[in-house]
């Protein structure tokens, strides 16, 4: 279930990849557990090794180190030393490391990254200004809201940025069937899911958002009692907590 695809994270995911094949600089976005996260890492998983380097560096490393240079370093697999806090003694094994390919650099909760106080933010702006220098085949991916360009980075960023938004979902047949998809993969039967006041009431709750409607068809599913039942009842989501 880690890595369950629905059909907006899968277009979310190609438009991506277009972005990088236009050679634009790339914001993903949307709502609250749609699954930005989760085509973030799809990304990673998906890239052509033998063509392309990935590096990703999730917002909770710049919240634990301090640091985004030893952050960067982190998600390199390179000693989170003093040492490497500069890029001067990064360059070289991550230009080894790339090997020619190329480069496919994801900052997942951006905000974390260029926020912080004006310090951080002007440290991640230097190290990504300085990356695009260095590297003519750098892809940048963040993962965020587009106001992130409002400050100094839109000056780093001289080509078109585009915006990649994961959608929420509306009540329509494409709906039923991914509910109905995921529910079969949490172990419910496909006959379960003809009460349509649960299937609307499963939307208004996970406010159409993919990532929450997976989490709360799994919660649902540890119970023996619905799984066993014939058609799954609107009450049943009364139990489950507030998105």
């Amino acid at each position: 279930m880690k890595y369950l695809l629905c059909p907006k994270q899968y277009q979310a995911e190609r438009s991506v990849v277009d972005s990088f094949s236009d050679n634009e600089f790339t914001i993903l976005g949307g709502d609250a557990q749609t699954g930005k996260t989760t085509v973030a890492k799809r990304l990673l998983k998906n890239a052509d090794r033998a063509h392309v380097y990935t590096t990703y560096v999730p917002g909770n490393f710049t919240k634990a180190y301090g640091n985004v240079g030893l952050a960067f370093a982190s998600a390199l697999g390179l000693p989170v030393t003093s040492d490497f806090m500069s890029f001067r003694n990064v360059e070289r094994p991550l230009e080894d490391m790339i090997g020619g390919r190329e480069f496919r650099l994801i900052f997942d909760d951006a905000s974390v990254h260029f926020g912080g106080g004006a310090e951080q933010r002007n440290a991640t702006i230097d190290l990504v200004r300085t990356l695009i220098r260095r590297f003519p085949n750098l892809k940048i991916l963040l993962v965020s809201k587009p106001k992130i360009l409002d400050g100094a980075l839109k000056e780093v960023v001289a080509k078109k940025a585009r915006y990649v938004d994961i959608g929420v979902w509306q009540y329509d047949q494409q709906y039923r069937t991914f509910i109905t998809q995921v529910g079969e993969v949490c172990g419910f039967k496909r006959s379960q899911f003809t009460n349509d006041d649960f299937m609307k009431g499963l939307l208004e709750r996970s406010h159409g958002a993919s990532g929450a409607i997976i989490k709360s068809l799994q919660a649902l599913a540890r119970n023996s009692s619905y799984r066993d039942c014939p058609s799954l009842p609107v009450e049943c989501l009364r139990n489950l907590w507030k998105f």
